[in-house]
């Protein structure tokens, strides 16, 4: 079962002078990027073990090499374990050999990479091994291999370097460069697999791209129409009639945005009603809330700043600052967290490896659920609104600081980022918006009370 290097047979042979045509695959082959050649024979389902064991030692040879690059797309399709594993023993290599620089370069990007550990069972590049090898080796793989989920018997201790100088024989010179083997069994494969992987890289960054400003243009577009919808009213009659239309909206958005998530998580969810869009439309409520509450905050910010140069017409400043407007942004941010807390006891072994790989302790998971929680409910209770409101903004931002730290798509971050901006617009206008009160009526010409302070009526 040890898969041995064999030094002699790893080197393959090519003729000594540079200008022969049989030594320019070499020469091609070594001006290639390592991080590319790295990245690409760890996605080989089935490599030959002595190429295999050349990986650890190319990660120590060349250990400047674009790490970031390398994790990202390791990521991207979901080799990381092995990346990792290779990583490890080119460490222990360092170590072996007193290079402590290196050892600590690799150290470093191993802690990258425990963050994203697989928690699924994986073969280092032997896909094809038997149920008896597997069996055989979950016994008897290193701690290391074990540590990464990783079927293997492979180990530092017998990794071995091969010469580098020119070897000869039976007559039969011999490239110079251990690297030959690697470059030279991947040549024919390595080409397709390099396309493929470009072209998979960029039409997954498309998608990104897409659902990125896809979401940032629809969330303009909603703020320009709901503005216009907003200074469109003529009376504060009419204006009330909006704004309490705009709280129907909002609810009836998010219950059944509410009903969507219970169906889906207890798994009677109609095949026939699962549509991607469709859930992307109830979760951002179809932009209507974030639209209108973004509008409202400049129409609120534009009026003080104007002071008693520029008053906006009474019917605007009645809507902007009416009961409905608040509660309707609260609800449809309280169901939202609410939705969150149930995708996570759903998803609950999910949620908790996203943690412990992102450097938090399981824990952690439990506190920003309950805490979470506690705040979706705050949100319906006009004492607590703005401490609850102020609190699940801090969530919101650390939950964004994460994915940057982890690296993860940006896409990744507009749910966060979606509720971030709602909670700063609840805060300001609940801080603000009664300043904006009309001083009097159009209709009556009566002086106009004051909004309570608990919002208890509309």
């Amino acid at each position: 079962m040890r898969l041995e290097c064999n030094t002699n047979q790893a080197i393959t042979s090519y003729t000594t002078s540079p200008h022969d045509e049989t030594n320019c695959a070499t020469s091609d082959a070594i001006r290639r990027n390592p991080a590319a050649v790295l990245l690409d024979a760890l996605d080989e389902p089935d490599l030959d073990a002595r190429v295999a064991e050349g990986l650890p030692w190319l990660a120590l040879t060349y250990v400047d090499m674009d790490w970031d690059w390398l994790v990202r797309n390791a990521k991207l399709q979901d080799r990381q374990n092995r990346l990792a594993f290779a990583v490890s023993l080119a460490a222990e290599l360092a170590e072996g050999k007193g290079e402590s620089e290196k050892a600590q370069m690799l150290r470093r990007c191993l802690e990258r990479l425990e963050r994203a550990r697989l928690a699924c069972e994986d073969a280092f590049c032997h896909d094809s091994m038997t149920e008896a090898e597997r069996a055989w080796l979950r016994d008897h793989r290193s701690p290391v291999a074990g540590h990464w989920n990783l079927l293997t018997d492979m180990e530092s201790k017998n990794l071995v370097m091969p010469p580098n100088k020119p070897t000869r024989t039976r007559g039969i010179p011999f490239c110079g460069s251990w690297m030959g083997s690697v470059f030279t069994t991947l040549k024919p494969r390595v080409e397709a697999a390099r396309t493929k992987m470009h072209e998979r890289s960029l039409k997954h960054q498309e998608a990104l791209l897409s659902e990125t400003s896809k979401f940032l243009s629809l969330t303009f577009i909603a703020a320009v129409v709901a503005f216009g919808y907003i200074l469109w009213g003529c009376s504060i009659l009419s204006s009330k009639t909006r704004v309490q239309t705009f709280y129907i909206a909002s609810a009836t958005i998010s219950f059944a945005a509410l009903l969507w998530i219970l169906l889906d998580s207890i798994g009677v969810l109609p095949r026939r009603v699962q549509s991607q869009e469709l859930l992307l439309i109830l979760i951002y409520r179809g932009w209507v809330v974030i639209g209108t509450a973004i509008s409202s905050v400049v129409l609120i910010l534009m009026d003080m700043a104007a002071g008693t140069t520029f008053r906006f017409r009474e019917a605007t400043r009645s809507f902007v600052s009416s009961p409905y407007l608040l509660r309707g942004v609260s609800l449809s941010v309280s169901i939202s967290f609410i939705c969150t807390e149930i995708g996570k006891v759903a998803h609950h072994a999910e949620m908790r490896e996203f943690f412990v790989q992102s450097g938090y302790p399981v824990w952690f998971l439990y506190l920003v659920i309950a805490a979470e929680t506690r705040g979706a409910v705050g949100l319906f209770f006009p004492r607590t609104l703005l401490a609850a409101a102020s609190g699940l903004t801090l969530i919101m931002a650390g939950a964004i600081s994460t994915h940057l730290r982890n690296r993860d798509p940006f896409p990744d971050s507009l749910e966060a980022l979606h509720l971030l901006v709602l909670l700063a617009c609840i805060i300001v206008i609940r801080l603000l918006g009664e300043r904006a009160l009309p001083s009097q009526s159009s209709e009556t010409g009566a002086v106009r009370n004051p909004i309570p302070a608990d919002h208890t009526q509309p």
